[in-house]
């Protein structure tokens, strides 16, 4: 017959299909990984506005921190997450730049405590419980 899922190996001694436990614990890593970098480069929120933080934006936002601590009486026009436009001081561009490491930062804190819950996973149910 089939698997029960991927995560199932068949044995040829019991004529039954058994947990790869190894095999499942990757899958649900790879799992973590995605949601994770589904997050830490889709957006993030500073004082109620709504940034993109995809590779492109996260480079942009670093750029103006530069700028921003190089020259304090920068001003910016910024475009949103929402597409509308905001401007922001060299004072708020650092607080974006702070903010921004610190949603990198919670993504990836986040990741390495589920990683610690796949690695100390010992059945198929403790794994199942395991999500972003």
């Amino acid at each position: 017959g089939e698997p029960p899922s991927d995560d199932y190996v068949f044995d040829y001694l019991s004529k039954t299909w058994v947990l790869d436990l190894p095999h499942a614990k990757k899958l649900r890593w790879g799992a973590i990984k995605a949601a994770r970098d589904a997050e830490e480069f889709g957006t993030f929120e500073w004082n109620s506005f709504t940034f993109d933080c995809d590779e492109t934006s996260q480079r942009r936002i670093q750029g103006a921190v530069q700028l921003a601590a190089l020259d304090t009486s920068t001003v910016m026009d910024w475009t949103l997450a929402d597409n509308t436009s905001q401007t922001f001081n060299a004072t708020e561009l650092q607080q974006i730049g702070q903010a921004l490491g610190a949603h990198v930062n919670a993504c990836h804190v986040k990741a390495r405590g589920l990683r610690e819950q796949i690695n100390a996973a010992e059945s198929e149910a403790e794994l199942s419980v395991i999500s972003w």
